[in-house]
């Protein structure tokens, strides 16, 4: 994704050019509205914020203009038409939002290659009985990531071995059961006792680095043992010592979702019994750090990384050893102001400020307290992971102290400018300041989050009596661990993000 800077000096011609074919020339009355917002926007400082963009793409989307605006070449081009039509124009205005940079290739789906794997054992099987969100969502995931409907070699069934399926996008999602070739080949895929290492593994020794590899299972861990824990534990170092091997060069998206379930279950402790429920399963998404980097944050994907609208979807997690970088992050100088400082413009610059200088506490609260904008979109919890404190590191020569974590919904109108594209607000204090000069640094940590746990049980032996197992997963958190740990070699944390905050008395 990059980040689109127009520069002062672009050509008067070359603007009314790109206006004229973007936006047919004509600025008619029916924009009026949408021409004033325009110029409220650029009257404050000339320049355009993510928010504020976010605002007119939003306005377009739901309003009819004489315009194509819906598009960011095209918006971007109205905006420029409009500054260079104002009374007392102060130059071409700067458009800090992230948009597409058509200068380059056209990008579509089809620049991303990805390779689909269904996990063909008979427990897969019950997800597909009738109408269901497991077809409904696999379907709608197979129109996102395929550039035609008459594509083939797309999609795999997994057991033993990859077995390629001969049709296409089209033929396949048509079929009533979308599990109906492997069940025609079972003896070909071998689905007898898969173990779900063993199909990462598969994956894994493709080695087809150019592809995002996409593993559709249930995620349960096959076990031997009439002790599920000693079971659980031997095969979730398994699962870190295959990802300690792999973690330096690929990252791993889950996603967890949910459908309902009819037909046989098949726990640790052997047999099968016949439920009739809801269950969850998983889509697991691997590629290399910059194929993963691509889908979730370059604007061409964004219907792809629209996972929250995949039918049944319940939570995400990202595993990955790089850190999310040019991550925008501002103090808000009067935003839960308490004590005295000044912006330092060593530090800082237009839209950012990144260090304070002169910062006492108040005498009558007796702390210094100031707020930090940041722009969380990019790391892939939930919200509640985000807000909690006990996720954050915090380190500065004094005592710093965060206070809180909040969605960024509210903030001082001076502070404006600054905002751009955070998403939270990190509250933080300390009761004095005694060096000359340090840096406060805040940093988010890569830790399991909650969900995983509560998904997971180990002992599924009673699914046909006790219905608060039913939306669990055997040995999830075991698995989630295996590779948590194969990320973080040595016990190491490693960080989604750090930002940086330089202090001076």
């Amino acid at each position: 994704m990059n980040k689109l800077f127009l520069i002062k000096s672009f050509p008067i011609l070359l603007i009314i050019s790109l206006f004229i074919t973007a936006c047919g020339g004509n600025q008619g009355s029916s924009n009026t509205k949408l021409d004033r917002k325009i110029k409220s926007f650029l009257n404050a400082d000339n320049s355009i914020s993510q928010d504020e963009w976010d605002e007119l793409a939003d306005m377009i989307a739901n309003n009819s203009y004489s315009c194509d605006c819906d598009t960011d070449a095209g918006l971007q081009s109205y905006i420029l038409q409009v500054a260079e039509n104002r009374r007392n124009n102060p130059g071409t205005p700067e458009i800090k939002a992230e948009i597409a940079d058509n200068t380059s290739s056209n990008s579509n789906t089809s620049d991303l290659q990805f390779k689909l794997y269904m996990e063909s054992s008979a427990s897969m099987y019950p997800y597909t009985t009738g109408r269901s969100d497991f077809k409904e969502a696999v379907y709608d995931l197979l129109t996102r990531v395929s550039s035609k409907s008459d594509e083939k070699g797309l999609i795999n069934y997994i057991g033993k071995v990859i077995f390629p399926v001969d049709e296409s996008v089209r033929d396949f999602i048509n079929k009533r059961d979308p599990y109906d070739v492997a069940k025609k080949n079972k003896k070909k895929i071998n689905t007898t006792n898969t173990d779900i290492n063993d199909i990462i593994k598969l994956i894994f020794e493709a080695d087809n680095k150019e592809a995002i590899h996409v593993l559709i299972s249930d995620c349960i861990y096959s076990i031997n043992n009439r002790d599920s824990r000693d079971g659980l534990a031997k095969v979730k170092y398994a699962t870190k010592d295959i990802f300690q091997e792999h973690a330096k060069d690929y990252s791993l998206l889950a996603l967890q979702l949910n459908s309902n379930y009819k037909g046989k279950y098949y726990p640790y402790s052997g047999g099968g019994v016949n439920i009739e429920t809801d269950r969850p399963y998983y889509m697991l998404f691997i590629g290399t750090n910059k194929l993963i980097n691509e889908i979730l944050t370059n604007k061409t994907y964004s219907n792809i990384k629209n996972f929250e609208s995949l039918e049944g979807f319940k939570n995400y997690h990202l595993f990955s050893a790089t850190q999310s970088e040019d991550v925008h992050y501002s103090v808000l100088p009067t935003t839960e102001k308490i004590g005295r400082f000044r912006t330092d413009s060593d530090y800082s610059e237009r839209s950012y400020v990144h260090g304070l200088k002169n910062v006492e506490a108040g005498k009558r609260d007796e702390v210094a307290q100031f707020s930090i904008a940041v722009d969380l979109s990019g790391v892939l919890v939930e919200e509640s992971y985000k807000t909690n404190k006990s996720n954050y590191t915090i380190d500065a020569d004094d005592d710093f102290l965060i206070e809180q974590i909040t969605a960024l919904d509210d903030f001082s109108r001076s502070d404006k400018g600054y905002v751009g594209s955070a998403t939270h607000l990190i509250t933080v204090s300390t009761d004095k300041v005694s060096q000359k000069k340090q840096s406060l640094k805040i940093g988010l940590k890569k830790v399991l989050p909650k969900w995983i746990n509560a998904s997971s049980t180990d002992d599924d032996s009673k699914m046909k009596t006790d219905e608060s197992i039913h939306n669990k997963t055997f040995g999830l958190e075991y698995m989630m661990e295996g590779i948590n740990e194969g990320y973080h070699k040595n016990g190491e944390i490693h960080q989604h993000l750090t930002i940086k905050i330089n202090i001076k008395k």
